[in-house]
Order: structure tokens, then sequence, then C-alpha cells
């Protein structure tokens, strides 16, 4: 009895395994099958809603696309990092 149930246990646990192994393959695959024109588009909506430029990506170009600083932003940015480094 105490053999089977050892049996059992370490099935379980390969099974957990496995589990976990096609549940991260699968979670991947689903990231990499959106289309890039959904995600542009969300980009777009979002910056759009918050009032931000953005620049997207060239064709073939993955790299997520960085919000352009106004020019305001830019004086209150360099005024707090002057005021960091103690200028």
């Amino acid at each position: 009895m105490v053999n089977t149930m050892n049996q059992f246990e370490k099935q379980f646990e390969d099974l957990d395994v496995n589990t976990a192994v096609m549940d991260d393959a699968m979670n991947k695959q689903a990231a990499l099958s959106t289309p890039p024109d959904q995600v542009n588009e969300l980009l777009l909506k979002i910056a759009d809603e918050n009032n931000l430029e953005v620049q997207l990506p060239q064709a073939g170009n993955n790299k997520v696309p960085a919000p352009i600083a106004q020019e305001g932003d830019k004086d209150s940015l360099t005024a707090r990092l002057d005021a960091l480094k103690g200028v």
C-alpha cells in the first residue's frame, strides 16, 4: 500500500511539473501571437486618453515606444534632477 502511494505521489509531482512547463509554453505563445497593429492601436488610445505623445516603432522593431516629454515636463524634471544632485 505504501509503495502504491509513493508511486502515486511521484506521478502527481511529475504531472505538476509537466503542467507548469506546458502552461509556460502556452503563455509565451499567446504573448507572441498578439498582432502588432492591435498593440499599436491600444498604445495610441492610451496615449490619447492621457494627453501623451508617443513614437510608434518602425516595422520589424519590437521595442516599446517611449513617451515624448513635453517642454514643461523637461523643465520640471531638470529642476528635480538638479535638486537631487544638490546643485
